[in-house]
């Protein structure tokens, strides 16, 4: 159905198109998706949908960067709660990689045709995916490492932090891959994915050695309650 016409700024109303097309290109094939149809949902011109966009490759780029911007955000968000080791309440270290796993799991769920296209069918091939999942990639590992710095108030050595983000980014593939591996089979559990993945990083970072205690009681704390 055609939406009406509302006056919005120029940055609200590419806001407004890219919510629209995440909703779109998530339930849709994309083969099946006609920007002149997003612009009459939207209430707009085909020439101001072009204005905006110069092409549907375009248009599904801007959603895909978007919505990992948003996604991103929300697990950094989430990244605010998990608490020092020397205080009690909050998540712990454990619950945030899992709930963080499970967010993306979850919206590869809601939106199983633009994640088939992004990992499966499309995959490395694009160079406009390849940036935008560089750029997630990249900021989800400094994300990591912050609430690390974070929880341990700074403690670590230079050469053991250069061992937990090497670590952390190794991790990060898997953690991406697990996804993609969802994606293609989604009678995968999720909620046991994400357990395996938040277990395998805190398992992999147990090993390192040097590390502060405070940073050894953190990564031991496992609390698997349901969410």
């Amino acid at each position: 159905m055609a939406g009406s016409y509302r006056r919005l700024l120029p940055e609200d109303r590419r806001a407004e198109l890219l919510v629209l097309g995440s909703e779109v290109f998530g339930s849709r094939p994309y083969d099946e998706v006609r920007l002149d149809e997003i612009a009459a949902q939207a209430g707009i011109s085909r020439a101001l949908m072009y204005h905006y966009f110069r092409d549907k490759k375009a248009f599904f780029a801007a959603v895909m960067f978007a919505e990992g911007q948003r996604l991103f955000d929300l697990v950094n968000a989430m990244s605010a709660e998990v608490k020092e080791v020397s205080i009690d309440g909050g998540r712990s270290l454990f619950e945030w990689l899992r709930d963080a796993i499970l967010v993306y799991l979850r919206h590869d769920e809601a939106h199983p045709h633009s994640a088939w296209v992004s990992y499966v069918e499309w995959g490395r091939s694009e160079s406009f995916l390849r940036a935008t999942e560089d750029i997630d990639f990249r900021r989800s590992v400094d994300m990591v490492m912050t609430v690390l710095d974070r929880i341990t108030n700074s403690a670590m050595t230079t050469d053991s932090r250069g061992a937990v983000q090497a670590t952390v980014s190794s991790w990060m593939g898997l953690a991406v891959e697990s996804c993609n591996q969802r994606v293609i089979d989604p009678s995968l559990d999720a909620a046991l994915l994400a357990d395996t993945c938040a277990d395998m990083l805190l398992d992999a970072l147990g090993r390192l050695p040097g590390l502060p205690a405070d940073f050894v009681n953190a990564i031991t704390q496992r609390s698997k309650t349901d969410v």
